[in-house]
């Protein structure tokens, strides 16, 4: 939000208690965001309606997919290509690349054992 400070951005989360966080954390840091308690498998956006996508899909270790995304996980990766503006980007603490999204940029980390990537992906140009 800082580096892009005309971006529309958004998060959801299903936990009041996290999404009162994110709240604290974007006012702290001084970035605008329209926050909502929601479902991940549903989010409660207009299509092609957000700039950035930042997101921390549940891999079901320490957090378990629950609401739609326990019966689909593929689900939470239509719903952001589908209200991804064009040119949009979605940032993404993942194991791999969703179907259907082109890898801008990655940053390797390690977390808890596990060495997942910070993924920087963008769609491509929807065919007309």
């Amino acid at each position: 939000g800082l580096l892009a400070p005309r971006a529309r951005l958004a998060g959801a989360d299903r936990s009041p208690v996290s999404v009162r966080a994110a709240a604290a954390n974007t006012a702290r840091a001084g970035v605008r965001a329209a926050l909502a308690v929601a479902d991940a498998g549903r989010l409660p956006l207009p299509s092609r309606s957000v700039d950035r996508v930042l997101v921390n899909p549940p891999w079901g270790r320490q957090v378990a997919a629950s609401g739609l995304l326990a019966r689909d996980g593929g689900l939470l990766w239509r719903e952001v290509r589908r209200v991804l503006a064009s040119g949009g980007l979605a940032v993404a603490l993942m194991d791999g690349v969703p179907e259907g999204f082109r890898v801008e940029r990655v940053v390797e980390v390690s977390l808890s054992g596990r060495h997942p990537a910070i993924a920087v992906l963008s769609v491509p140009r929807r065919r007309r």
